[in-house]
């Protein structure tokens, strides 16, 4: 860190989803031993120094079911939504597949969604080989095709602070996301008059970059 070309946002797409009362214990929130491992202890390092680090919610469907890096104080975790084909952001919804929350100790996750349906992305190049592309991308769904939308807002979030003469902290980027989301329909939904995913489902709502560059916060 502090070497003047180091990361500002950090996006993770690794985990593992665990039992709601290991994650309790993996977060400090109960009276037992915390648990401590080199990639826990450097994401709260990287938090401490101000640095932004998004992970992915994981793609396991059922309530208390959020990766446990979502456990770490101050990480902006990030779930699924299924634009449905079109540019119309009222008739999006949660992903089937999206991870839900709540965390063991009832805060609210995951902390927002973005798309992470029939995103055509890059690939490994041997990967792409293997599988016969011409290309190395593809197209794929997941929380962790998700999680790089959020990490791209808050790069463009920071450029445009920084244009104004402006600091982005970890807390006031976290709150102009929050703040800015729109709501979204649940997977169930069957019109866009009701079925409004909770904040267990999918936290603040659908990302929206252009309301959080330009909110009053």
């Amino acid at each position: 860190p502090n070497t003047g070309d180091e990361a500002d946002v950090i996006n993770l797409s690794l985990g593992a989803v665990v039992a709601p009362w290991f994650l309790a214990v993996l977060a400090g929130k109960t009276e037992e031993v915390v648990v401590v491992t080199p990639l826990l202890e450097g994401m709260r390092r990287a938090v401490d120094l101000g640095k932004l680090v998004v992970v992915a919610a994981a793609n396991a469907a059922g309530h208390y079911t959020l990766n446990l890096l979502c456990g770490v104080q101050g990480v902006i975790c990030v779930g699924s939504s299924n634009q449905m084909g079109t540019g119309v952001r009222g008739d999006d919804r949660l992903s089937w597949f999206s991870s839900r929350g709540p965390m063991p100790w009832y805060d609210v996750g995951p902390t927002l969604v973005a798309p992470g349906e029939n995103i055509y992305s890059t690939i490994p190049t041997a990967l792409a080989t293997k599988l016969g592309l011409e290309e190395p991308a593809l197209t794929a769904s997941g929380t962790s095709l998700a999680a790089p939308h959020v990490s791209g807002a808050l790069a463009l979030l920071l450029e445009h602070y920084r244009e104004l003469g402006r600091s982005l902290t970890v807390d006031t980027a976290t709150r102009l996301l929050v703040h800015s989301s729109t709501s979204i329909l649940t997977t169930e939904a069957s019109n866009i008059a009701s079925n409004i995913a909770g904040p267990h489902e999918a936290g603040a709502g659908l990302l929206n970059v252009y309301n959080a560059a330009f909110s009053d916060m």
